[in-house]
């Protein structure tokens, strides 16, 4: 699987991202629950590049949508690492 963005600098990304469960149904985000996304140059930095946080009411067919703006997007041209994580109410 190639998990692979490539975004053209000035243009605005409009993603989903789905979830599934360990048994490969949906999920979906209780309201004490978040999606966050983030860009950082390599896998060591603590510091993000971007975060965002998806919530419930990010909610479309198919997942959460992220949308970045061209000036969120604005970085160095460079190759930068990505994840996405979740935040339960636990932590």
């Amino acid at each position: 699987m190639n998990n692979d963005l490539n975004v053209q600098k000035g243009r605005t990304l409009a993603l989903t991202i789905g979830l599934v469960d360990s048994d490969g149904v949906e999920y979906t985000l209780k309201s004490d629950e978040k999606l966050i996304f983030g860009v950082k140059l390599n896998s060591e930095s603590t510091e993000y590049d971007i975060r965002k946080e998806l919530t419930a009411s990010n909610k479309v067919d198919g997942g959460y949508l992220l949308t970045l703006s061209a000036a969120e997007l604005d970085l160095t041209v460079n190759k930068y690492k990505y994840d996405v994580a979740l935040k339960t109410a636990d932590g």
